[in-house]
């Protein structure tokens, strides 16, 4: 009802932007095209998603063999059967389950216009009827958010907040462009979830607690990662059980454990749909299914899921880093929510580093964090408001800011040009490319800018400065970018040799991975190489491998010594040199020496003079233990 009421009450004017906002994306997604083809079609992840929908709506078992015999859903990672006889698919079911409603329809259409696919549950007006279900729910989430902002922040604020949740990140892609994907399922249930958790915070009745554990259930369902966001729910069940037990004893704390108690249960029975499918496909009720090795605890990259250019979040959704640090005017005026929203943020961001695959492969951007719609709209709302409010207490000094901003641009663009002529960039009499001209004269500011690291990836650019040595303007350059394993391949998919990787030192584009301590590149007969110079000089090895490795160091000394290579500070290797003598260092690290992440080589040379060249390195080749 409350609901409703909110619905009724919400401003006709922000009701027009969102009726218009949803006939733009429904457009979108019935009109665009990719090249000669339609724009909406099942791919990678999404194949095992429409084979959980075909199977239980139109087979009604779990064995996904038909599936991916077909052509048109396939087996695109090849997974192969388990022990129990049944398909590998460690793809959820909950967006099969969410997608029913439109498939239905989509399926009795589909038996008019093409009976003949409609059997398999795979012709394009199935697809694009049931996958319009991703645009409905991406509206559907930045609906609730919106509400859980305007009751704080004001109509104007909120829906500024949603419209950079909805449009603003990796959600737009994954509603119109690839919305066979599970993230604008995720994003509905999630924020559903939050929704009601904050509404009924501090008089949850058992019905209340029953309704928020089916949503943690269904939110669980559509993406098992998404557990984190029953964090709050599970704080506030605790809090209550130990409040009644001081104030009421043991009958205190069983009256408080009862509404708790069924939430959690409710919780389970929704989520045992899954739980009965892994039963079935791998013979566990509760697994990973990608198996044990794909999740890597002790090491989880979740700085780079934030900050990485290999789809970090921030770098690829400004508005969602505007977002996130928005909620942090929320801390004085709603503690709880704002620990709420910090707390499952964390969580979400420790539990995307853990994956092997923390990059998400070939993602647009960071659409793991799918489950912050909510946490964006807040913050942003949030500064919106503080903003407008600002500007409202002392307009002439906005107003004047706003001027002198706008000025100093101009003046500096303006400086730009006139140094472009000066230093003879710019042809003086004849006819100019304008456009070539200020995108040269942009470039020039944004690298100005840039000599700090990009400033969406500040906090991790800079630490990754103060622990390398490099700037904080190579972090994008280097991390995210992996030798040995780039992920660790799910169990029951086929799979390659053990990689061999190296990190050629006479390569120009491997240059990024030096830090200090060598010259340019020189031929030594057909090979390329790069001159060692001084005591010591120092490398950057990213990884993304949970074992060992062997690895062997290749060059030529050309002067005599002894060599030591540093692996992040321990010493795992020496040798001699002598000069004019090949050097060819073989030399093994072990699982705890060799960091999932960056790793800092240092290649010490004693008893080399300051300034002389000590190795003509060739390269530092790896393979996977």
């Amino acid at each position: 009802m409350k609901t409703s009421r909110e619905l009724a009450g919400m401003p006709r004017w922000v009701a027009s932007i969102f009726a218009l906002a949803l006939v733009a994306g429904s457009l979108h997604f019935f009109l665009a095209r990719r090249g000669a083809g339609p724009e909406v079609r099942i791919g990678a992840d999404g194949r095992y998603y429409w084979a959980y929908l075909t199977s239980l709506a139109l087979d009604h078992d779990l064995d996904f063999e038909n599936q991916y015999a077909n052509p048109e859903s396939g087996n695109y990672y090849k997974y192969s059967k388990t022990p129990t006889g049944r398909y590998a698919n460690p793809f959820t079911m909950g967006p099969a389950v969410l997608w029913l409603p439109f498939f239905a329809v989509g399926h009795g259409v589909a038996k008019l216009v093409s009976p003949l696919q409609a059997v398999h549950g795979t012709s394009h007006v199935e697809q694009l009827i049931t996958l319009y279900g991703s645009v409905i729910y991406s509206f559907l989430a930045g609906l609730l958010a919106y509400f859980m902002a305007a009751r704080r922040h004001g109509p104007g604020a909120a829906l500024s907040g949603a419209l950079c949740a909805m449009a603003g990140g990796p959600l737009l892609q994954y509603s119109l462009n690839q919305p066979a994907y599970a993230h604008a399922p995720s994003a509905f249930a999630v924020v559903l979830l939050l929704f009601f958790w904050d509404r009924g915070r501090g008089e949850r009745s058992v019905r209340g607690w029953v309704l928020i554990g089916a949503l943690i259930g269904l939110a669980m369902l559509v993406r098992t990662q998404n557990m984190v966001f029953a964090a709050p729910a599970l704080v506030e069940g605790i809090a209550r059980v130990i409040k009644g037990t001081r104030q009421g004893g043991a009958k205190g704390l069983v009256g408080a454990a009862l509404g708790p108690t069924c939430g959690a249960l409710t919780a389970l029975l929704v989520f045992f749909p899954q739980a009965l499918a892994w039963k079935v496909i791998y013979g566990s009720w509760f697994t990973v299914p990608q198996g044990p090795g794909y999740m890597q605890w002790a090491e989880p990259l979740w700085a780079e899921t934030l900050f990485s250019s290999r789809n970090g979040l921030f770098p690829h959704a400004p508005l969602w880093a505007l977002g996130v640090l928005g909620l942090l005017a929320m801390a004085r005026r709603d503690p709880p929510l704002f620990a709420a929203l910090l707390g499952t943020l964390a969580l979400a961001a420790l539990v995307n580093g853990a994956s092997s695959d923390w990059s998400g492969g070939g993602a647009f951007g960071g659409r793991r964090y799918d489950g912050i719609v909510a946490h964006v709209t807040l913050g942003v709302s949030a500064l919106v408001r503080a903003l407008v409010d600002n500007v409202e207490r002392r307009p002439r000094r906005a107003a004047g800011l706003s001027i002198a901003l706008v000025i100093l641009f101009f003046i500096a663009f303006n400086y730009l040009m006139a140094d472009e002529y000066r230093k003879h960039r710019i042809p003086p009499s004849e006819s100019k490319d304008m456009l070539g001209l200020y995108n040269r004269v942009f470039l020039r500011m944004a690298r100005t800018a840039w000599k700090g690291g990009n400033p969406l990836s500040w906090p991790a650019a800079w630490a990754f400065a103060w622990r390398t040595g490099a700037p904080a303007s190579s972090y994008d350059e280097v991390v995210g970018r992996f030798f040995l394993t780039d992920f660790r391949v799910e169990k029951y998919r086929a799979r390659s040799e053990p990689k061999k990787d190296a990190l050629a030192l006479g390569d120009p584009a491997h240059a990024k991975f030096i830090v200090h301590g060598f010259g340019p590149l020189r031929k030594e007969g057909n090979i390329t190489v790069r001159p060692a110079v001084g005591s010591s000089s120092r490398l950057i090895v990213p990884t993304n491998h949970d074992g060992g490795a062997a690895m062997r160091l290749v060059g030529k000394a050309l002067l005599s010594g002894t060599l030591r290579v540093l692996w992040n500070g321990h010493q795992v290797a020496t040798s001699s040199l002598v000069a004019g003598e090949a050097v060819d260092l073989p030399f093994e690290l072990d699982r705890e020496t060799l960091r999932r992440g960056i790793n800092v080589i240092e290649l010490v040379h004693d008893g080399v003079p300051p300034r002389a060249e000590a190795v003509l390195y060739q390269a530092l080749q790896m393979e996977e233990r």
